[in-house]
């Protein structure tokens, strides 16, 4: 099913509002209360790209904080990851049932 945008009725943005909702609850309880959020979407270019939605905690900072985003995301466009999503998931997948 394609999914755009603009093509989302009370439903899916009630689901979407409901799901952005437990991340966010989840991340709070590990001490994670600042995020970046983007929404892709582009209807008409290609009927293969859908909505997509990332979002990106925001670390706190502390005495040896380092920026957002380094120079390895910058400069080589290469993501450094401070913890594995395989890691995070099964507590995220609690929120989820």
């Amino acid at each position: 099913m394609e999914l755009k945008l603009f093509d989302l009725d009370d439903r899916p943005i009630s689901d979407f509002a409901n799901g952005l909702k437990r991340v966010f609850t989840a991340c709070s309880r590990c001490g994670v209360h600042s995020f970046n959020l983007s929404t892709l979407s582009a209807p008409g270019y290609d009927e293969s790209f859908n909505l997509m939605v990332k979002i990106m905690a925001r670390p706190y900072p502390q005495r040896y904080y380092t920026t957002d985003t380094g120079f390895m995301k910058r400069l080589h466009e290469e993501v450094i990851l401070e913890t594995m999503p395989e890691k995070v998931a099964p507590d995220m997948k609690k929120f989820f049932r």
